[in-house]
């Protein structure tokens, strides 16, 4: 069955989704494009910001949900804009509408580059948070002999066991307020596997709307390429041309002096002439 939407914003046809495409329509997909790109930009600055405080005394649940929901906010966005970039060279009739689509996919490449960048530095940063030693448990004696520092390497050994929970461990003779504080408990374990996970399939997905994106230089490659010639080849020509003219501006004052230095010397040899004749009349005159 055939979308009856796919006529929309052709020149012509009969669909119930047709709708003549404006020269407007460009324009407005273009203001669309760079809002969410500048939108995208500031979140990316915002995420960089946030995730400075990952494994530092700032550190806490409430920071890391906030970079969780910047982080699909923004990733939704660059979606949208995926599918906007598409629309807007095809939206783009003229040259110079080509050419600022291009211009417009090439910021917005950028901008999706330095998010990936942004999300594995996050991972990194989430990742050393996790594996950080944990803090020492002071002893309710103060000091501790040889003897207690073996069986208390032995009792955080039992508490790091993956499936030990923090009951077994006080059972074995750890503390349990000792054990809860050292070690995250299941839940908090399973939370973090969860965040790692969703930030690997946020990659995933930024690498998909790269190789989108890629794809669309390529299939737009040689169309922009045929463009960026013409307007070269337009420039030169014009670059020509007013050469052309400066060279016949020049020509044209040059032939005005030079039409005015013979009217002079014409002038000046008939008023010598004038000159010649008049005394010669004068002679004759005197000599009858």
């Amino acid at each position: 069955m055939a979308n009856p939407f796919d006529d929309y914003g052709t020149v012509s046809g009969s669909g119930p989704g047709f709708k003549p495409r404006t020269d407007g329509d460009f324009v407005r997909m273009k203001q669309r494009v760079g809002d969410a790109l500048l939108e995208i930009i500031k979140q990316s600055n915002s995420l960089r910001q946030l995730s400075t405080g990952i494994g530092t005394s700032s550190d806490s649940e409430a920071l890391r949900t906030k970079i969780d929901n910047v982080r699909h906010s923004t990733l939704n966005r660059m979606q949208s804009v995926s599918l906007n970039c598409h629309q807007l060279f095809q939206l783009a009739e003229t040259e110079p509408d080509r050419l600022a689509a291009k211009n417009m996919l090439g910021k917005f490449q950028k901008a999706v580059k330095d998010f990936e960048d942004i999300n594995e530095n996050t991972a990194e940063r989430l990742r050393r948070a996790y594996t950080q030693p944990p803090p020492e448990v002071s002893s309710s004696r103060g000091f501790m002999d040889s003897g207690d520092l073996v069986v208390d390497d032995d009792r955080a050994r039992l508490v790091r066991s993956p499936g030990v929970t923090s009951d077994e461990a006080s059972a074995s003779g750890y503390g349990q307020q000792q054990a809860d504080q050292m070690y995250a408990s299941e839940d908090e374990i399973s939370q973090r596997a969860e965040r790692m996970q969703d930030i690997e399939r946020n990659i995933v997905t930024i690498h998909e709307i790269m190789r989108d994106l890629q794809q669309l230089v390529v299939e737009q490659g040689e169309t922009i390429d045929t463009i960026e010639q013409n307007v070269e080849e337009g420039y030169r020509k014009v670059g020509q041309a007013n050469q052309e003219l400066n060279t016949a501006v020049r020509l044209k004052k040059c032939s005005r002096r030079m039409i005015c230095f013979i009217g002079i010397l014409v002038i000046s040899i008939l008023i010598a002439l004038a000159i010649i004749i008049a005394i010669l009349a004068s002679v004759l005159r005197n000599k009858n």
